[in-house]
């Protein structure tokens, strides 16, 4: 009787055929849903952030601009506006290279991530407690934050940013006082006073309006 030893493979390859094919099909099909999900948490992250925005006296559009949307809102809650493309740089440079790179664009964005959501509790009156569940859970606590009323930029502390900032501001500030007691010495220099009861006087005065001196 003669056997075909091939009968066994054809066998094997079938069976394999049909595995790999119900893995594929349940691969594309995780992906599905993932994607699916993702694009449900975008869509709730835009409408929470436009209403955000909204109650923050600002345009609710800015939320469909990526980079432009963080910048408004860090504005809103009073932090460093700049970390808005110093995370995209950040993501850019780090994030695609392996080992340290990838854990400094993590630990950038995780630190980013806290003292915003800690900045945007409070401007809503939150505790800074209620920040953990906006950093985990933001597509569905944010709805219940927006119940609140908007306090003002409550802004927190950024160990990175803020004593820099300060500092220039605090440059700039003194700056501005240097420039105006200038501006009001010269004032002082130029304006004449009578000479007998030192009341100030016009440019084309000939009396005194207060003692009656000629000039």
């Amino acid at each position: 009787m003669y056997i075909n030893p091939f009968d066994n493979f054809s066998d094997i390859v079938g069976g394999t055929g049909e595995f790999l094919g119900f893995a594929l099909a349940s691969i594309l099909l995780f992906l599905a849903i993932l994607g699916l999900i993702i694009l449900i948490i975008v869509i709730l992250t835009v409408i929470i952030n436009w209403k955000l925005l909204t109650k923050m006296g600002n345009e609710g559009w800015k939320a469909l601009i990526p980079v432009y949307n963080t910048w408004s809102l860090c504005e809103g809650v009073g932090i460093f506006p700049h970390w808005s493309w110093i995370i995209v740089v950040a993501s850019s440079a780090f994030a695609g290279a392996p080992g340290l790179g990838a854990i400094i664009a993590s630990v950038v964005a995780v630190y980013f991530g806290v003292i915003y959501n800690i900045a945007l509790a409070r401007s809503f009156g939150k505790e800074d407690s209620y920040a953990i569940l906006l950093f985990f859970f933001f597509p569905i606590v944010g709805f219940f934050l927006l119940k609140n009323d908007y306090l003002g930029a409550k802004g927190c502390h950024d160990i990175v940013m803020d004593d820099w900032f300060k500092f220039h501001k605090n440059d700039s500030n003194e700056a501005k006082v240097v420039s105006e007691n200038k501006t009001e010495d010269k004032t002082k220099k130029d304006s004449k006073f009578c000479s007998s009861c030192g009341h100030e006087l016009k440019e084309d005065d000939k009396f005194c309006s207060s003692c009656g001196k000629e000039l």
